[in-house]
């Protein structure tokens, strides 16, 4: 279960969801491991409902690589800005014994309207993650959404430091 609050001067919202997912494991080759998933997603705003289908592979290679494919359809939810379409695509691998993991994603959201101009978002990030220490990740990103209205327009690079909790 998730929850999201955003607050801007012209819009508020609260988002919770629940999902359900099935997986199948299965080995390709010799020590290559793959899962395939497809699950269901239901989204609570306080506006709206919508369901979104989701899709996934991912790979486990013998040389420590991993990857990850994954894609979502939201269904149409009218008068309101709801996720039409994303996917998502991440690659790890082993850099000095520590793992590099590379995330690039891309949605569609639309089906509002705002002082009656259609509105319609298009996201795209990219992420790096490098595991610096045992509990220790470096990430750095950036995002930018494309809006038909320009004051949802948004552009952010990230940096942080992610500490992980230590385990005795």
């Amino acid at each position: 279960m998730r929850s999201s609050f955003v607050k801007k001067n012209l819009t508020e919202e609260t988002r919770n969801s629940i999902s359900l997912s099935t997986a199948k494991l299965f080995t390709s080759s010799e020590d290559v491991h793959h899962e395939v998933s497809v699950g269901g997603t239901r989204v609570y705003d306080e506006d709206y409902q919508q369901n979104q289908l989701s899709v996934g592979f991912e790979t486990i290679y013998s040389n420590g690589w991993y990857s990850a494919v994954d894609a979502t359809i939201g269904e149409d939810v009218d008068g309101e800005i709801a996720v039409q379409n994303a996917v998502s695509a991440s690659l790890s691998l082993p850099v000095f014994e520590r793992s590099l993991t590379i995330t690039a994603s891309y949605s569609e959201a639309d089906g509002a309207k705002l002082f009656g101009i259609e509105r319609a978002d298009y996201t795209t990030s990219l992420s790096v993650v490098y595991s610096v220490y045992r509990n220790i990740d470096v990430v750095a990103g950036y995002t930018e959404t494309d809006s038909s209205i320009n004051y949802f327009d948004e552009a952010a690079p990230s940096f942080s430091v992610r500490f992980e909790p230590i385990r005795f």
